[in-house]
This record gives structure tokens, C-alpha cells and sequence, in this order.
């Protein structure tokens, strides 16, 4: 009775750290080209080397793979630079943990997808081949949506081309809203349902 109880734990802990990523906003600062950047969300606990950045260049496919440099993180916002000492520049150095990589710079009209690292899997998507729709701005994902396997404008909040356009780094850095999406607390399965409560009759017998 041990053992299956012990068990039961840990399958259940199991359920409830999955981890998920999700790209949250991508920004296009005018005051500093090189400042562009992604945050992205790692909800519970993920090592991002098991991912890779993938992009749709000026609208076209997504033919640039990029791997991911391995680090666990928890529950917090991460965000892939072009280029460090510019995106502290513009948006300060207490942001959150970054990571450079010269691809994470879009210019309007760049696509941008997380997969998983071997497999390809797409683990979310943000933008397809079109015009521009954050040249010079920035786009933030709506709060309790994703991640989207598939590009889902609907889940964004577009501020609109050139919004950034004459502000300066303070300025900027005051419009974009970093840190600020949430994650919706999912439903819990009936099968998680039915594990909590075997536990607790288990427990009780003792």
C-alpha cells in the first residue's frame, strides 16, 4: 500500500509541474533597431535547451532553425535578445534573465515559432507570411491564451505599426508591457481528479 501511495505521488507531481512555453511579445523598438527582442513565458519548469527558435524571414517560410542554449527556468519570463547591451540600453538591466541570439529580431513582418528540439513539434507560433503588423512596435500575447500551435492573431494584442516612433529608450521601455502576461490555471483532468482522491482515501486508511 506504501509503494502504489508513493507511487501515486509522484505520478501526480509529474501532472501538475508540466511545464509549457509561450512567446509572449515581440517588440521592434524605433529608438534602437538592435534592442528588438522576444519574451517568452516557461511556465513550471522547462530546459529551454530541449527547444529551438525558429523564424519566417520578411514573410517567408519558416527555413531558419535556431537551438536554444540549455537552462532550466520556473514560472518566469525570458527573453531572447539581439543583442544584450542594447536591449539594456533601451529596457534596463532588471528585466529578466536574457539570452542573446542575433536571430531574435523581427522587423514587422517576421514569424516566429518555438519547437521542440529533434522533433519539430511546434510548441507555439507567433506570425505567418503577410504585411507588417508591429514594424516599429510591438505585440503582446492576451492574457490566459496559448500557447498555439498554430498562428492565432485573435490571441494578440496588436498596437499597431510605428506606435514606438519617436520615443526615446525611457519612453519605450514604458510602452512595452513586459511581464505582464498570465497563464490560465487549467481545468484539472478527471484522471488527476480520480488520483487526488485515491491518495486521499489511501492515506486515510492508514
Amino acid at each position: 500500500m506504501k509503494k502504489l501511495s508513493s507511487i501515486l505521488v509522484l505520478s501526480l507531481s509529474a501532472t501538475l509541474s508540466q511545464g509549457a512555453i509561450y512567446i509572449t511579445t515581440i517588440v521592434d523598438p524605433n529608438v534602437l533597431f538592435s534592442a528588438r527582442a522576444i519574451e517568452i513565458y516557461v511556465s513550471g519548469t522547462e530546459d529551454l535547451g530541449n527547444y529551438d527558435l525558429q523564424r519566417a524571414a520578411n514573410s517567408a517560410a519558416f527555413d531558419e532553425t535556431f537551438n536554444l542554449p540549455s537552462g532550466s527556468y520556473t514560472d518566469q519570463f525570458v527573453y531572447l535578445v539581439s543583442n544584450d547591451s542594447s536591449f539594456e540600453t533601451v529596457f534596463g538591466v532588471g528585466v529578466g534573465p536574457t539570452i542573446q541570439l542575433g536571430s531574435a529580431s523581427g522587423n514587422g513582418n517576421d514569424g516566429f515559432r518555438i519547437v521542440e528540439d529533434g522533433t519539430n513539434n511546434v510548441v507555439d507560433v507567433v506570425g505567418e507570411g503577410g504585411s507588417n503588423i508591429y514594424q516599429d512596435s510591438f505585440m503582446s500575447r492576451k492574457n490566459n491564451t496559448g500557447p498555439d500551435s498554430v498562428w492565432t492573431i485573435e490571441n494578440w494584442e496588436l498596437d499597431g505599426n510605428n506606435s514606438l516612433d519617436g520615443l526615446d529608450e525611457a519612453g519605450t521601455a514604458a510602452a512595452v508591457p513586459f511581464g505582464t502576461f498570465t497563464v490560465a490555471v487549467p481545468e484539472p483532468s478527471t484522471a488527476l481528479l480520480g488520483g487526488i482522491a485515491l491518495l486521499g482515501l489511501l492515506r486515510r486508511r492508514r
